[in-house]
């Protein structure tokens, strides 16, 4: 699906999404015109979107923390559904094991912790049980680096 030429773009641009075309294939040493015609492809089918990466933190949102829910089987996507409608729930997750779902939440203070869970989990009658992991250290993160996929996609060939 993807060739060794895709994988190079994808690697430039992550780290540097701004970077012209002209620029890649300079550094990857194509024509300015395949450049172009490939990111326009990767474009098109979904494989790769162009967005700026935010880092929370500048803006105060330094307070990460993982939940892990127990929620009433049937509805689990309902509950689901209402967490990614706030802007302080960065990611959910409809999981297997102990928990049903799992969100990343972001929010400034501890206190501000406590009324998201007070208001819009502790409330919910389908919630049954939640345990909370408040984030120490952030030593991996999207908004810190590239996800690394072509490091990914490369580790999984034989």
């Amino acid at each position: 699906m993807l060739d060794d030429l895709d994988l190079r773009i994808i690697q430039e641009l992550e780290r540097d999404g701004r970077r012209g075309n002209v620029s890649l294939a300079k550094v990857i040493g194509v024509a300015e015109s395949t450049i172009r015609n490939r990111i326009n492809k990767l474009l098109k089918t979904g494989l790769v979107k162009v967005a700026a990466k935010v880092d929370p933190s500048k803006f105060g949102y330094n307070f990460v923390s993982i939940v892990g829910l127990q929620v009433k089987q049937s509805d689990s996507r309902q509950v689901a559904e209402q967490l990614s409608r706030s802007p302080n729930v960065y990611w959910v997750a409809v999981t297997t094991g102990r928990f049903d779902l799992i969100i990343i939440l972001m929010v400034r203070t501890p206190q501000e912790l406590s009324e998201f869970m007070n208001s819009g989990v502790f409330s919910n009658p389908s919630v049954a049980r939640t345990e909370t992991f408040v984030c120490l250290d952030i030593c991996k993160s999207p908004w810190m680096d590239a996800v690394g996929i072509v490091k990914l996609l490369n580790s999984t060939k034989t």
